[in-house]
């Protein structure tokens, strides 16, 4: 059986994607799952432990009475109703799954790392005079603050920190961006 000159040159290129795609399944590490062990990285040649997402604000959005919020001079107040959630003052409704929306996303923020200066940086971290706070208020009467500072340097996450702990941590920007959302769904 002769092959053309076509035919020769699909054939050789058959088999030379073949042996790139073998190579390839072969040399590619397998991806384990989040928890799994991970193995190297720590310089004695042992398994390391992968980093698990350590969430930004622990707290149950369902148990949210009240969200207040302040952004660059402008401020909005929203409040749980049985009739749904309503802006302050004048009780003016908030469009239908906005808060919700919100308040999902801010529990959903994770910690990107953390600043070892903790209350000595704050001002170099914008957070002696924050520009954005969210309180978030539960049934029972008990609050949480965020309080948002500076961008970090390439303005991918800003310096955050929860109450007035002196624990400094960045977060992603993004938050910024839900506080914006909210402020438009409440028409200001």
């Amino acid at each position: 059986m002769r092959f053309s000159a076509e035919g020769r040159r699909v054939v050789l290129l058959a088999v030379v994607a073949l042996a790139l795609g073998g190579y390839t399944y072969l040399t590619t590490p397998e991806k384990k799952a989040a928890g799994e062990p991970v193995a190297g990285g720590s310089g004695a040649g042992g398994p390391q432990e992968e980093t698990a997402l350590r969430r930004f604000l622990d707290f149950d959005p369902e148990q949210v009475t009240r969200v207040e919020i302040s952004h660059e001079g402008e401020s909005l107040d929203c409040q749980r109703t049985a009739q749904g959630w309503k802006v302050e003052p004048g009780t003016k409704a908030l469009r239908a799954g906005a808060a919700e929306d919100f308040l999902e996303s801010i529990g959903q923020l994770v910690e990107i790392g953390e600043v070892e200066e903790g209350v000595e940086g704050f001002s170099e971290y914008g957070l002696d005079h924050p520009t954005s706070r969210i309180l978030l208020q539960t049934e029972g009467g008990g609050t949480r603050t965020i309080s948002l500072g500076s961008h970090n340097p390439v303005q991918t996450s800003v310096y955050a920190r929860v109450d007035n702990a002196p624990r400094v941590v960045l977060v992603g920007s993004v938050i910024l961006w839900e506080m914006r959302k909210l402020f438009l769904a409440a028409g200001s």
